[in-house]
């Protein structure tokens, strides 16, 4: 083990080995299959995940027979991804659907558990199963990780507690013992002035006795102390880890999120007079921008606000990213694409039944001909601006109602089509810009002061760090209270 965490790895090969022969020598079924979990791990450390999966096949079929479910759905879940890495599809997906058949045994580590379903949320979207990934990491969200984080903080609590009340023991029958013993003694002064050489003594015999105990307890105490103190050590070095791997899982996740919008490049040649403005609140992020090139004049273009951010509302913009791109297909109407966004997810995320996610999205969607200089518009929620060299030309209206959630099935969107002129542009939103708290007074930006500013920063050039500039002037030494998605164009 040692030479493992050294990360000397062929050497910890050889004595995982050796050790392994012995244990098969005298039959010893538990030494066994520790010898055989280490050295898998070995091997995928190495890459070596050929060796590593018939080993691993050899570590299943003992725990098997030893009966412990909990181990045997963490082997299969890394016979999956061993599977995976080496790019065969069919034996990943056998053993994903055998290790979700399998029950958890009560009562199960939490760190275990949470290990358990980072791998799992990870290789199910690696897989292309993004409403499992998605359920898996709402889970890991809401439950294991405040569970295995309260739990270590019940512990720390604990021992701090009864560490406390030991001292106050100590403290109260030292002080007590005292007290008794002074008032003895003026008393006997007073009483007995002739016994006072024989009172002396006794006193000093009594105090060495105490100061023998407390010596004792003390020394006890500072060891109690000590031990405590390596507890609380390991228990935050825990927090950390834990902590580390779901930031890990989540930093994986934003590079996953962000290949699934447009390149910044396809804006560039599809709108060569455009700006963004995206600045997550967290890791990840529930706002998302979205282009579509339909030929040679037309563009879909959209920005939304999906519900809640960071890990579940980015998964809520993978699933919307992912409708668009295969509706968009299907028609070419704004309302139309809005329509069937809104009943697929719905149906992807079971929305019918009771006790599914109601989480859903605000949408700004445009299909722009830049040929005729014409944009026909549909929104959710989100209304769209179009600003000239006067400042705010027209505010065209949003459907009062979102995407998905609470909305019906049949939900129909509104269309409107617009004929831009020389020098409009055109700017859709969110709203975590307008509602991010600062200022002299702390108060929100607002809708009416981003539609002020926009009126003022003349250049399109100028939009992006202009508007990044006040925005961090505005907000200051708060937090960031939401995402951020600012998009704005000329034709």
């Amino acid at each position: 083990m040692l030479e493992k965490k050294k990360k000397n790895f062929h050497k910890a090969d050889s004595l995982f080995m050796a050790g392994l022969q012995i244990a098969k020598k005298h039959n010893y079924s538990r030494d066994i299959t520790d010898l055989l979990y280490n050295i898998c791990e070995n091997l995928d450390h190495q890459k070596r995940y050929n060796e590593s999966i018939v080993l691993r096949k050899e570590l299943y079929e003992m725990i098997q027979k030893t009966g412990e479910p909990n181990w045997l759905k963490s082997t299969t879940l890394e016979l999956a991804s061993n599977y995976f890495i080496l790019n065969d599809i069919a034996g990943a997906k056998k053993f994903l659907r055998e290790t979700e058949s399998i029950d958890w045994l009560e009562p199960v580590s939490p760190s275990h558990k949470i290990s358990y379903l980072v791998n799992l949320g990870n290789l199910t979207y690696s897989l292309g199963d993004y409403k499992r990934s998605a359920a898996v990491f709402m889970e890991m969200n809401n439950s294991s990780e405040q569970e295995a984080i309260n739990s270590t903080i019940n512990d720390i609590e604990q021992m701090r507690y009864v560490y406390q009340k030991q001292q106050d023991s100590l403290t109260f029958a030292k002080q007590k013992e005292i007290d008794d013993l002074l008032n003895e003694k003026q008393q006997q002064e007073s009483e007995h002035k002739l016994l006072r050489q024989k009172i002396v003594m006794f006193i000093s015999i009594i105090g060495l006795l105490l100061i023998s105990i407390f010596s004792v307890f003390l020394f006890k105490a500072t060891k109690q102390k000590e031990l405590a103190n390596k507890e609380l050590i390991k228990q935050k070095h825990l927090v950390t880890e834990k902590n580390k791997e779901i930031t890990d899982s989540i930093t994986y996740a934003k590079r996953i999120q962000q290949s699934l919008l447009p390149p910044l490049d396809l804006l560039e040649i599809l709108l060569p007079q455009h700006f963004l403005v995206y600045m997550p609140k967290d890791i990840v992020s529930g706002d998302f921008f979205w282009a579509k090139k339909l030929n040679a004049h037309e563009i879909f273009l959209a920005v939304a606000d999906c519900t809640g951010h960071g890990v579940p509302g980015a998964m809520m913009s993978a699933l919307s990213i992912q409708n668009l791109n295969e509706l968009s297909t299907q028609t070419r109407s704004a309302s139309e694409l809005l329509s069937l966004l809104n009943i697929n997810l719905k149906n992807t995320l079971n929305q019918d039944q009771e006790g599914f996610s109601k989480d859903g999205l605000d949408i700004c969607l445009c299909k722009i001909n830049t040929k005729e200089r014409k944009i026909s518009y549909s929104g959710a929620n989100r209304s769209l601006q179009i600003f000239n060299e006067k400042g705010l030309k027209v505010e065209v209206k949003a459907t009062k109602t979102g995407i998905a959630g609470h909305t019906l099935d049949s939900q129909k969107y509104a269309e409107h089509e617009v004929t831009l002129e020389d020098n409009d542009m055109v700017v859709m939103s969110t709203d975590g810009f307008a509602d991010q708290f600062g200022g002299p007074e702390n108060k929100k930006i607002t809708t009416k002061r981003f539609k002020e500013w926009m009126s003022e920063i003349v250049s399109i050039n100028d939009k992006k760090t202009e508007l990044e500039q006040r925005f961090k002037t505005w907000k200051g030494s708060k937090d960031q209270i939401d995402d951020v998605c600012v998009l704005g164009f000329k034709i």
